[in-house]
């Protein structure tokens, strides 16, 4: 009978235990998963990876597709940037090239590489502290009726003749086109300081005294009598935006320009 009375109280001992057991595994709280942390984007761009996976964020949500779309390859066309108007292309070539090279590892830091049109139109953009010369020189250059022929010889005079025109100033241009190196630094009190119209007057002056020379050579005649064309279309872009920047600025100071709603 002891026998018996033992086992009985070891067997209800045991599935008092067990069913202990069972009622603390039903309830018992799950661990939580550790979250994994979130990847950070990686850009098909070398260049952008470079800079991080914030490279785009002061960019409109737009703007940063399209420009990562542009920066895929590390190579910058002008199918690329046809659609993109002046001021856009400023900025995003100024992201791209106007970096100071002291703050990242010039050994390390991928290229972008870029068109020669490309180039040119980018440092026409910085080429003086006159931003409206500027616009009009790139307006000039970015015109897909002019032949590359004489977009290379309007590039070429241009340095040339704006050196000439300012004397023993020194122009910045191989600088800025970033001739060595596509990590450009453009610091903008090195540009020259001219105003449009005066470098036109001057240029203008001196072609007109080549070409009414009695003993030009006649080849010598016809290439003046060309980059004159071509000046004027630059004068003629400058003209232009002069108007258009004058007319917004009237506008903008006018109260009733963008009312929200007016009396009717």
């Amino acid at each position: 009978m002891e026998i018996s009375s033992t086992l009985s109280t070891q067997y209800t001992t045991q599935n008092n235990v067990s069913k202990k057991k069972d009622i603390n595994k039903t309830f018992e709280i799950p661990k939580e998963k550790p979250t994994p942390e979130k990847e950070e984007k990686v850009f098909e761009s070398k260049f952008l990876n470079y800079l991080g996976k914030d490279a785009l964020a002061g960019f409109s949500e737009e703007k940063q597709k399209l420009y990562e779309t542009i920066l895929s390859d590390d190579k910058i066309t002008m199918d690329e940037i046809k659609d993109l108007d002046y001021n856009d292309t400023k900025t995003f070539l100024d992201f791209v090239y106007k970096r100071k090279i002291s703050d990242y590892d010039e050994k390390n830091m991928p290229m972008v590489h870029k068109e020669s049109r490309v180039g040119h139109i980018y440092s026409a953009s910085n080429y003086t502290s006159d931003e409206v010369f500027n616009e009009a020189f790139a307006a000039t250059l970015r015109d897909p009726n002019l032949s590359e022929e004489d977009r290379d010889t309007l590039w070429t005079e241009m340095q040339m003749n704006f050196t000439q025109m300012l004397g023993n100033e020194k122009m910045q241009v191989s600088r800025i086109a970033g001739a060595t190196s596509d990590i450009s630094l453009i610091l903008g009190e090195e540009r020259p300081k001219m105003k449009g119209q005066v470098f036109f007057e001057k240029v203008f002056t001196m072609l007109s005294n080549y070409i009414d020379k009695p003993d030009i050579h006649p080849d010598l005649k016809e290439y003046s009598i060309k980059l004159q064309t071509l000046y004027k279309s630059i004068e003629d872009n400058y003209k232009e935006i002069e108007e258009r920047n004058k007319n917004t600025t009237v506008n903008n100071n006018n109260p009733y320009f963008n009312m929200e709603y007016r009396e009717r």
